[in-house]
C-alpha cells in the first residue's frame, strides 16, 4: 500500500526532472563563446576554467599522458625545483598535487609564458552538426587552423583527439578539397 501511493509521486518527479534534463542538451553558449572565455580565463589565471575547456576525455588522456611524468619528476630534487620555478608552485605544493593538479599548473605555466601569442589566435568560425563542432581560428599570418568541440553539459568543450585527426585529415584533405573545389565546377559543366 505504501509502495503504490510513492508511485504517483514518483512519476511526478520524474515528469518534473525530465525537462531539465533535455534542456542539459542544449548549449548555453556558442562554440565562439567557448572559445572566448577560455582565452579570458588563460589570462586571468582561471586554471579551473581553462581546464574546463576541454572535453572529459581530452582531460581523461591529459592526466594518464601527464601523471608519469609528475611521479618521476617527484623522484627528482633539481626536477621538482625546476619545475616549481617554471610553475610558480613551491617544490612542497608539487609534491602534493595529483596528476590533475598537475596538468592543470603546466599547461597554464605554459599559456602564461606566452600570453600574447593565445590574444594573436582570433575566431574565423564554426560549423556546428549537433554535439559536435568543427571550429576555425586563425593566427596572425598563419594558415587557419581547425578545432573540434564537442557538447558536454550544455557546454562546448575542446575535443584533442579529434582536432588531431582533423589536422591529421587537413593536410591531406586540404589540397583534396582545393583541388576538389576547383573540380568539382568543371565536372557540373561537363555533365
Amino acid at each position: 500500500m505504501f509502495a503504490t501511493r510513492l508511485f504517483p509521486l514518483t512519476l511526478a518527479l520524474l515528469a518534473l526532472a525530465l525537462p531539465v534534463c533535455a534542456e542539459d542538451t542544449k548549449a548555453k553558449e556558442t562554440p565562439e563563446e567557448a572559445f572566448q572565455a577560455f582565452k579570458k580565463a588563460v589570462v586571468k589565471g582561471d586554471g579551473d576554467a581553462m581546464w574546463n575547456f576541454f572535453s572529459s576525455e581530452s582531460r581523461k588522456k591529459l592526466v594518464e599522458q601527464m601523471e608519469p611524468m609528475l611521479e618521476m619528476i617527484k623522484k627528482d630534487e633539481s626536477g621538482m625545483q625546476e619545475m616549481a620555478k617554471k610553475t610558480g608552485k613551491t617544490v612542497e605544493e608539487l609534491g602534493k598535487m595529483s596528476g590533475e593538479e598537475f596538468v592543470k599548473t603546466m599547461m597554464m605555466a605554459e599559456m602564461k609564458d606566452d600570453p600574447e601569442k593565445l590574444d594573436k589566435v582570433v575566431w574565423v568560425g564554426a560549423e556546428v552538426k549537433g554535439n559536435e563542432a568543427i571550429c576555425t581560428t586563425k593566427e596572425g599570418d598563419k594558415d587557419p587552423e581547425k578545432i573540434a568541440m564537442v557538447l558536454e553539459d550544455g557546454r562546448w568543450k575542446l575535443d584533442l583527439e579529434k582536432t588531431e585527426k582533423l589536422k591529421g585529415d587537413g593536410d591531406e584533405g586540404g589540397g583534396d578539397d582545393e583541388d576538389g573545389g576547383d573540380e568539382d565546377p568543371d565536372e557540373k559543366d561537363g555533365k
